[in-house]
Parts: structure tokens; C-alpha cells; sequence
């Protein structure tokens, strides 16, 4: 008896769940737009000032959007799969209920006639409490399919809302990664002018420990502009990755929804033509999304994974090869200059910048190659 009423108690919830549903369905739908009107009404952000960490915040931002989005359309394809059950299970419990009613009419009967045996009060209650179950359970499938029939403007808003941000959201990468690429030039200018400075400071330099000075903040100069071209290769990439996961992102929904039609029309002639539609949209989508050459950023790969392994033997190494260098040039008992021992400092750190930067590459590419 303790578990009849804990299940009536469940099904009592779930409807008053979609009544409560159905009540704020308008201001929720009030909300949503809105919420809508001020997407669309907001200014592009001029972005005075980007970095790379603000590039991430907005990437990581973008793919919250596309679970989002991506939890929507399956919440929607399981809302109609589960739309077309209801009807199935509401014929069920009809002769359930009556043949409950039918039983409890009986039992009463025999309860009220003195000459019969005796029916337990606990039969009456037990048979009460299932018809109670049943007739809840009943009003609970009846309030979520009128739920479910409701919910569709509900549904559209939410995605009409995620898709709006999600394309802002774009724009906004691709102004960031604009100015990104203009920094890199910049910079990439400045070392230039530098390297040419230091080219004729080493011309003009006869001592031998400010020519190791000097050759070392060269040899940084030159480390930093190869770091900022491998910049913006990431910059590219990170691009890159962007346009092929919102590809990936569409032949999944593609492969939801076949497999929500699959499930909602497992049966019938009509629901075997929409799923040979389906299966043909997405072998065409995924012959388009194929057409990028993935030998191509194999061979990328490979060789960024050569420099990245290049760049942490020398950081491994740096210290033993930093004291080779000044072993010719440094007396034995003279401790190396202030001046030279920054120099070697700013160039680790420029080296370490720069197999930093190529380990972020071959990731990109890792990922790139994971979305073909």
C-alpha cells in the first residue's frame, strides 16, 4: 500500500509540473523576446583593446552556446518522440480503469451486503488508492501531451535566442582575431627594425662579451618574430577549427534527428520516406564536410610536432649550452656579467614563449584533424 501511494504521490507531481509549465509558458515566451529584441539591438564591441586570453574567454563562450543549442534540438526531438507514445499509453490505461471501476463497484457491493462474507475495509481502500493512481496517472499523461503540443513556440524562442548569440558571438571571434593578426604585424614590424639594429651593432662590436651580449638579444629578436608568425598560424587555425566545428555541430544534429525519426516512426510507409530524406542530407553533408584534404594537416602536424620537440630539447639543454658560450669568452675567475645573464634569461623565456605556442599549435591541428 506504502508504495500505491508513493507512486500516486509521483504521478500527482509530474502533473502538477505541467500545469505550472503551462501557466508560465507566457511569461516565459514574454521574456524570451524580450531578451531577443536586445540581442539583436546590441552594437558590434569595437574591441579597443584583444589578447589571446580574451580570444579563449570568447571561444569557451562559444561552445557553451553550442551545447546549448545542441541540448535543444535533442530535448525537441525527444519531446516528439515522446509526443507520439502518449496516445499508445493513454489506450492502455483505458480498460485499466475500467476494469479497476468494475472491481471496486464489486467489492463495495459485497461490503454493504450483510449476508455475504466479510470484504476487509483494506480491499475497498487498496482498489480505491489504485483507481486514484490510475486516474492521476491518466490526468498527468493528458496535462504533458497538452504540454508538449504547447511547447513548441517555447522551444523555437530558445533557439532563435542561442542562435542569435551563437552568431554575435562569431562576429565577435572574428573581429578579435582580426586585431589579433594586425598585433602580430606590429610586432613582427618592430622586431624587424630591431634585428637590422642589432645586425650593425654586432658589425661595430670588437669586445668579446658585448658581442655575445649582443648576438644573444639578436638571436631573441629573431626567436620572437618566428614566434609571432607562429601566431598567427594559430590564429589562423583557431579560424579554422571554428568554421569546421559549426559543420561537425550540423551533421550531428543531422544524425539526431534521424535517430529521433527512427524512433518516432519506427513503423509506417510515410516515416520510412522521411528517413531515406534523412540519411541522404547527411551522406551529402558529410561527402561536403570531407573535402578538405586531411593529408594536408597530417603533413602539418608532423612537421609543427619535428619543432615543438626541437624547441624543448633546446630548453632542456639551455643551461649547459649558455655556459659552453661563455666559456671562450669569460675568464676563470671572473662571474658572468649582469648584462649577459639577462640576456640569456630573455632568451629561455622567449624560447619557452615559443614552444608554447607550438604546442598550442599541434593541438589545434590535433583537433582540426579529430572534426574531418
Amino acid at each position: 500500500m506504502l508504495n500505491l501511494l508513493n507512486k500516486l504521490e509521483d504521478a500527482r507531481k509530474r502533473r502538477d509540473t505541467f500545469r505550472q509549465q503551462l501557466d508560465t509558458l507566457p511569461k516565459r515566451l514574454k521574456e524570451l523576446a524580450a531578451r531577443q529584441k536586445a540581442l539583436e539591438a546590441r552594437q558590434p564591441d569595437p574591441f579597443s583593446h584583444v589578447t589571446e586570453a580574451l580570444r579563449d574567454q570568447y571561444d569557451a563562450e562559444r561552445h557553451s552556446v553550442q551545447a546549448e543549442i545542441q541540448n535543444l534540438l535533442r530535448q525537441n526531438s525527444a519531446a516528439e518522440a515522446r509526443l507520439a507514445a502518449i496516445p499508445h499509453e493513454l489506450e492502455q490505461r483505458l480498460p485499466e480503469k475500467l476494469n479497476l471501476q468494475q472491481r471496486l463497484a464489486e467489492t463495495r457491493r459485497q461490503f454493504l451486503q450483510p449476508d455475504q462474507p466479510s470484504t476487509p475495509v483494506s480491499d475497498v481502500s487498496h482498489l480505491e488508492a489504485q483507481l486514484q493512481f490510475l486516474i492521476t496517472e491518466v490526468q498527468a499523461l493528458e496535462t504533458e501531451r497538452q504540454w508538449l503540443i504547447q511547447r513548441g513556440p517555447l522551444h523555437d524562442m530558445l533557439l532563435r535566442v542561442a542562435q542569435t548569440q551563437l552568431a554575435y558571438l562569431q562576429k565577435d571571434l572574428l573581429t578579435i582575431a582580426r586585431a589579433l593578426n594586425k598585433t602580430y604585424d606590429h610586432e613582427q614590424a618592430e622586431l624587424s627594425e630591431k634585428i637590422l639594429e642589432l645586425e650593425q651593432e654586432v658589425e661595430m662590436t670588437t669586445e668579446p662579451l658585448e658581442e655575445l651580449r649582443v648576438e644573444i638579444h639578436l638571436e631573441t629578436a629573431r626567436l620572437r618574430q618566428i614566434t609571432a608568425d607562429y601566431r598567427q598560424k594559430l590564429n589562423r587555425l583557431n579560424n579554422d577549427i571554428m568554421s569546421q566545428e559549426q559543420l561537425t555541430v550540423q551533421e550531428r544534429q543531422d544524425a539526431d534527428r534521424i535517430a529521433a525519426l527512427f524512433e518516432k516512426y519506427a513503423n509506417g510507409e510515410s516515416g520510412g520516406e522521411l528517413l531515406l530524406l534523412a540519411f541522404e542530407r547527411l551522406r551529402l553533408e558529410r561527402q561536403r564536410f570531407r573535402d578538405t584534404s586531411v593529408k594536408g594537416l597530417e603533413a602539418e602536424l608532423r612537421a609543427f610536432t619535428k619543432l615543438l620537440y626541437k624547441a624543448e630539447d633546446q630548453l632542456y639543454h639551455y643551461n649547459h649550452q649558455a655556459q659552453l658560450r661563455t666559456e671562450g669568452s669569460l675568464p676563470v675567475d671572473q662571474t658572468l656579467p649582469v648584462s649577459l645573464r639577462q640576456a640569456f634569461d630573455e632568451q629561455k623565456v622567449a624560447l619557452r614563449d615559443q614552444q608554447q605556442v607550438l604546442a598550442m599549435i599541434a593541438q589545434a591541428h590535433t583537433a582540426l584533424r579529430s572534426l574531418h
